[in-house]
């Protein structure tokens, strides 16, 4: 199983004849992980996520779209919407390599997908104790004429997701986030609702941002702004972070780039990503989910070795994409912090050993 992977640009801080200026871009990467079968067991998904929103050629699906409507009645007065929110969370069936597994024989998932993996993160909760890992995979429809392509036996897929069920062990993970500056102190979040934020301590979130923005320097309005969330304290590095897409400042709502928002209590910071930090990575022995940007991510390593042509990286696995990486951290407790988020963060890693 596996997919394909977005390429990477190489340097080695002593020189190897082969990698120079004018070919720092023309590496393609191929990384192999085996895994013991009794400890590792794949999967492949087809379970559906959230539908993409179709834009343009309103007449081609307006007879369908029509049909769908015919089938449903208007909910009746002092419907309860909470409820009928829900209904797009109801529990999804495993995917059936997996049916067998019961709660506790899971420590980890490992999984690249397609750009719909709510129905697989949804089925994937019946882990209760498991940490969840993966990677949206790398746009492929210039090379292989596919949204994506994903690879399980001897399938070549364009959608779903494939993956490994580890069975607990003691694993390592890091999850890193890169090239992030604060511009605020700690903060609490004091209303939200959906993935907008409608008060940070007690005041315009809005007003908040572009007051901190203002003490910058010139560059500061180019730059992409995050908020970090903090479950266990302030750290160096948040626990989650959250691409402030859009900010009213008449009302004073940030919206924020995915489902939901942190709740309210929760204590954040706002961080700045400049725009012409350039993203660089010293990957780590072991499994890397790395999401990369537009214009790739170096990859600079001391432990790169050079046999007939080939530039290797020994004991470490490398698996890039533009698209971001999803991360659902079990904490030890059943009722916190396993909600799945997206890192879109260029540089954001995930090591695992």
């Amino acid at each position: 199983m596996g997919c394909l992977s977005a390429p990477v640009r190489l340097r080695r801080d002593t020189k190897i004849p082969q990698i120079t200026e004018s070919n720092l871009n023309e590496y393609t990467l191929c990384s192999v992980a085996v895994f013991d079968s009794h400890v590792a067991i794949p999967f492949l998904s087809t379970i559906p996520g959230r539908e993409a929103p179709q834009v343009g050629r309103w007449h081609t699906f307006r007879k369908g779209d029509d049909a769908k409507l015919q089938d449903h009645q208007l909910p009746p007065a002092g419907v309860d919407w909470e409820s009928v929110w829900a209904q797009r969370e109801t529990h999804q069936a495993l995917p059936e390599e997996l049916r067998h597994l019961r709660t506790e024989d899971v420590g980890m998932v490992l999984y690249m997908c397609d750009r719909a993996p709510e129905g697989l993160n949804n089925a994937l909760n019946s882990f209760t104790y498991a940490s969840k890992f993966g990677i949206v995979a790398h746009s492929t429809p210039f090379l292989t004429g596919r949204p994506h392509t994903l690879f399980y036996h001897q399938k070549i897929l364009s959608s779903g997701a494939v993956g490994l069920c580890i069975r607990p062990n003691a694993n390592s993970v890091t999850f890193c986030l890169p090239n992030l500056q604060p511009v605020t102190l700690a903060l609490k979040i004091s209303d939200s609702e959906g993935n907008l934020v409608h008060s940070i301590d007690e005041s315009n979130p809005s007003r908040l941002l572009l007051n901190a923005i203002a003490q910058l320097d010139s560059t500061a309005k180019d730059d992409t702004y995050y908020l970090g969330v903090y479950t266990a304290g302030l750290l160096e590095s948040p626990d989650r972070l959250y691409t402030i897409m859009s900010g009213d400042p008449s009302r004073g709502t940030l919206a924020l780039e995915g489902d939901t928002a942190p709740v309210a209590g929760t204590q954040v910071r706002i961080f700045r990503k400049r725009s012409e930090s350039k993203s660089k990575l010293a990957p780590q022995k072991g499994l890397n989910l790395v999401n990369t940007c537009s214009d790739g991510i170096e990859i600079v390593s001391k432990a790169m070795t050079s046999c007939g042509g080939v530039l290797e990286l020994d004991d470490t696995f490398l698996v890039l994409s533009e698209n971001g990486l999803i991360t659902s951290r079990f904490d030890g407790s059943t009722s916190h912090g396993g909600k799945p988020w997206k890192s879109t963060l260029p540089g954001s890693t995930c090591n695992i050993r």
